[in-house]
């Protein structure tokens, strides 16, 4: 397996990024405090860990449901939010998410065991499909919290069971890992985006093939051993370009995709007078005019 040396610098707002030129870390709200950084695409898939319902209505609507793969928490179909020996208990929030929505995102603190641990886990017998992503795709998700303490977020891709471990803060986690990244402890969201392509060169993770993945914690989250350490988290997911679409990034500049606008293949918007295929709310037409 191949590891690599991941050294600190200091960028945006003086959060620190090691491999800055692939892991961004931004504010999830504008300066007004409502607006939201992150857009949802209709030409992206999504493969989602967590996303509360309303911020889905209100944000996602414009991704197709055919693009939209719930694989987080749903006990009917075989997949479950576990608190490992009950190290974390869940507050109730009631301020807005990373989208501006009151109350909806998850908030564990850490109790008195002296550790703490929760995972998302998919049952046998329920395996998911998570062949399509690809090294295109980004998991991203929000995070805010006041602790210093180190947090750890761990992916496995069940293929080669290579372990993807994102340490957020400025010091290694308990079990040594380097910090790959962090975020201002000020209570205010921040979107954290990480490329797939970067968790394969790190940690040679990879869902290639993996046409049935269960059995496994898709994510475990762990927040050190402090009791009352509180980690918020909130639209958790991976994300990339929908092959059907053959579109990976719109151009133009700071403009969103937009809902019953036309893009071209090559992700440019046009007008109404364009002459071949385009894609409009991530399906294709053809446009004779």
């Amino acid at each position: 397996m191949k590891k690599k040396l991941l050294i600190p610098v200091f960028a945006f707002l003086g959060i620190a990024v090691a491999g800055a030129q692939d892991i961004k870390v931004t504010p999830s709200l504008g300066d007004d405090g409502k607006t939201p950084a992150f857009r949802f695409d209709a030409a992206n898939d999504y493969y989602v860990i967590y996303l509360g319902d309303e911020t889905k209505l209100n944000y996602a609507s414009v991704v197709p449901e055919a693009n939209y793969k719930k694989i987080g928490e749903a006990p009917e179909e075989g997949r479950h939010l576990y608190v490992w020996e009950n190290t974390f208990t869940f507050a109730t929030p009631s301020d807005p998410n990373s989208f501006g929505v009151a109350g909806e995102y998850m908030n564990p603190v850490v109790g008195k065991a002296g550790w703490s641990g929760l995972g998302y886990f998919i049952e046998k017998g329920h395996e998911t499909d998570m062949s399509g992503i690809t090294q295109d795709y980004t998991f991203h998700f929000a995070v805010k919290s006041k602790s210093t303490e180190t947090f750890t977020l761990t992916l496995i891709d069940k293929k080669g069971g290579h372990e993807a471990k994102i340490v957020l803060g400025n010091k290694a986690n308990g079990d040594g890992v380097a910090p790959v990244a962090d975020f201002e402890r000020d209570g205010k969201w921040y979107n954290i985006d990480i490329p797939l392509s970067y968790l394969a060169d790190q940690y040679e993770f990879d869902f290639t093939g993996v046409t049935k993945y269960g059995d496994v914690n898709v994510l475990s989250i762990l927040a050190g051993g402090v009791a009352g350490t509180s980690l918020c988290y909130d639209a958790v997911m991976f994300y990339g370009p929908d092959p059907a679409s053959g579109i990976s990034t719109v151009n133009g500049g700071s403009k969103a995709f937009r809902r019953g606008a036309s893009y071209n293949l090559s992700g440019q918007q046009v007008n109404n007078n364009y002459k071949g295929i385009v894609i409009r709310d991530g399906k294709k037409y053809f446009n004779a005019k």
